[in-house]
């Protein structure tokens, strides 16, 4: 089941339309145009890709499971970096969307 993760730290489930006809209720829940990150545990997080542009605020819990799952790298106005001590953070911005690969048509 998909997860909605929203950056009031809320989480909530829903289900992904089967035909595979989901952008436009990705892109109401992400508040926009969206990028996928690919997590090596074959889930996929969806972000707003303009975060950066729209001033969102950051997602914790989403940062978390980007940075827990491997992340490292993706589209760049959709992620607040910062480079403290040659350690390279990253922040999700914005609500976001965690599928299971089998449920990313």
């Amino acid at each position: 089941m998909a997860k909605w993760i929203k950056t009031d730290g809320s989480i909530i489930d829903f289900q992904v339309n089967p035909d595979g006809n989901n952008v436009d209720d990705f892109q109401a829940k992400v508040g926009g145009y969206f990028t996928p990150i690919y997590l090596p545990n074959k889930q996929v997080l969806l972000v707003n890709e303009e975060g950066m542009i729209h001033r969102l605020p950051p997602n914790r819990n989403a940062s978390m499971i980007a940075h827990h799952g491997g992340f490292d790298q993706m589209y760049p106005n959709a992620i607040n970096q910062s480079n403290v001590d040659n350690i390279m953070y990253t922040s999700i911005l914005g609500d976001a969307i965690l599928l299971e690969r089998s449920e990313w048509k």
